[in-house]
């Protein structure tokens, strides 16, 4: 009867532990897509944010060359020539500006968007390995229950197909009758 009990108390720890091992890689996974989440949320935002400095920048822009045009006018020079190419080189900077500030937040945005590809595939591996955990932990259980049963020692390195002799037979297996 004590064996007996023994023997549940193993296996019930193992499962136990084996139930652990998954749950834990479930969490694990549950953590990497929240962060994959984050990621691509986070990406969104610096994509809307630089959306939106670029379209005040080339407002801004506007404003100023039709400030300068307007000043022009004012002071009866004609726009071409000079003043048209300073209006011209105006605009020019202005629209440089918002396509620096639109590469830079692609590198940005591309960063942030590997980041939750990262987590990802890290959510989908610690998943496996949980379970691949807790199915080690059930089989190992298993076999040790199992040479023991037969009368084997779990941890002889035996191969699980039979008892082994210590001494006797060339092949290590015990003749059955």
């Amino acid at each position: 009867m004590g064996s007996f009990l023994a023997g549940a108390a193993v296996i019930g720890g193992g499962l136990i532990s084996a139930y652990g091992q998954y749950k834990e890689g479930e969490q694990q996974s549950q953590a990497a897509s929240y962060n994959a989440a984050i990621s691509r949320r986070e990406a969104d935002l610096l994509r809307k944010s630089a959306d939106l400095d670029a379209y005040r920048r080339r407002k801004s822009g506007e404003r100023l060359t039709s400030r300068q045009t307007a000043l022009y006018a004012k002071a009866g020079v004609l726009l071409s020539g000079s003043p048209l190419a300073v209006i011209e080189d105006t605009m020019t900077e202005i629209e440089l500006d918002a396509q620096i500030v639109d590469y830079n937040v692609r590198i940005g945005t591309q960063g942030l968007w590997d980041e939750a590809g990262q987590s990802e595939r890290l959510a989908r591996y610690y998943k496996t390995a949980g379970i691949v955990g807790a199915a080690s932990t059930i089989l190992t259980i298993a076999g040790s229950r199992g040479l023991k049963s037969i009368g084997g020692k779990a941890s002889s390195g035996t191969s699980g197909f039979g008892p082994r002799e210590s001494i006797g037979s060339q092949t290590g297996f015990r003749k059955l009758s």
